[in-house]
């Protein structure tokens, strides 16, 4: 399972300055209520932006994330965005000034990283997202200084990345696009740019065509998310309090926005995280350091407001990620340089476990689940 997302340019930079002070070492057991969560992950790792590394872990049954020996490895300039392969064999890692994407071999044992030969593959300039295909097959980069995308051929065995060329897209600004997400079927690639544009999928080459559909989802808007079925989207819109909500149709794969689209969330939304059973969503809201939660209607997709501020310890939260279990949801928290876990109730509501340190500036993190 993987997290990912990068702001434009001249935000990055505004985050940088405002994170530092964190710590890449300590382990902090997480406790446990008296109906403790079990957790599948089985590794655990985070990118530190002002580090140019990846911090590594072990995460425990009970979800206690212990740093590994070494700690940490080696990323490119920025490292922005880590993602793991669905075997748990390769990690990936979105240089942005190298425009390069790391490759790493996962340790089965420790977990500790080492890096693939080549170390890097080339991406397109400033490679703000990056994201496998759910059949591990494919990859695409979001390069947002030169308005394209990257495709990528992956090599299942090796876990070597071979560029098969770039995207050109429409309508860009200079700081887009700034993120990329494929939907459940893997057949479409949905593209935050000016707005968000909908690429079908090649099955064979993974080749993208550019589809006549687009939709507007805010001036900021930030990564999309699907329910597990890939029925309804959600995009949260970080130059306001809403976040966007679509159906996408799985034959063209073109977003309409629901009814109530947009439901307002918390001040400047920044991701999005679905419940594996499709009944919650959760919001985490930079500049107010909150976590939304919202019920899903099972029928329509729509969202309603379950609580406004349900995770208490976050501060400036950017992504959130759900344990393979389902039980636990993890939020990485920037200025806080840390991990915070919470252990997830059938109400949607959370309660926290506890909190973990990170290298300077975290950007993102990835999961790899146990066998």
């Amino acid at each position: 399972m993987t997290i990912t997302l990068r702001l434009s340019l001249s935000a990055a930079i505004l985050l940088m300055i405002s994170g530092c002070g964190g710590s890449s070492t300590p382990s902090v057991p997480v406790s446990t209520p008296t109906s403790a969560p079990q957790s599948l992950a089985k590794f655990a790792y985070v990118a530190n932006d002002l580090d140019n590394s990846i911090s590594m872990y072990t995460v425990s049954s009970k979800g206690t994330w212990t740093p590994t020996s070494p700690a940490t490895v080696a990323a490119g300039t920025q490292p922005a965005v880590v993602v793991v392969d669905s075997q748990g064999k390769f990690a990936y890692v979105s240089n942005i000034r190298d425009a390069t994407i790391g490759q790493y071999a996962i340790n089965q044992t420790t977990g500790v990283l080492t890096p693939l030969s080549p170390a890097t593959a080339p991406s397109g300039a400033l490679p703000q997202d990056f994201t496998l295909h759910p059949s591990g097959n494919f990859a695409y980069s979001a390069n947002s200084n030169d308005g394209s995308v990257t495709v990528f051929s992956v090599d299942r065995t090796t876990g070597l990345l071979t560029p098969k060329g770039n995207v050109a897209l429409p309508g860009n600004s200079v700081s887009s696009p700034i993120a990329v997400t494929v939907n459940p079927a893997g057949t479409f690639l949905y593209v935050i740019n000016d707005a968000v544009q909908v690429l079908a999928i090649d099955a064979t080459t993974g080749g993208l065509t550019l589809q006549p559909s687009s939709v507007y989802a805010g001036e900021r808007a930030f990564k999309l998310a699907f329910d597990t079925t890939g029925k309804f989207a959600y995009v949260p819109d970080n130059g306001s309090s809403n976040v966007y909500e679509f159906s996408a149709d799985p034959a063209t794969g073109k977003l309409t926005p629901l009814s109530s689209s947009p439901v307002n969330s918390g001040n400047q939304p920044a991701w999005v995280a679905v419940d594996p059973t499709d009944k919650f969503a959760y919001v985490s809201n930079r500049f107010g350091s909150t976590v939304s939660t919202f019920n899903i209607a099972a029928s329509s997709g729509l969202l309603t407001p379950s609580a406004l501020d349900s995770a208490s310890g976050v501060d400036f939260p950017w992504p959130i990620l759900f344990d393979p279990s389902g039980q636990i949801l993890y939020v990485l928290n920037e200025d806080g340089e840390n991990v915070t876990s919470y252990a997830t109730h059938s109400d949607g509501t959370l309660t926290q476990l506890g909190t973990v340190p990170t290298g300077h500036a975290p950007w993102s993190f990835a999961l790899v689940s146990a066998p």
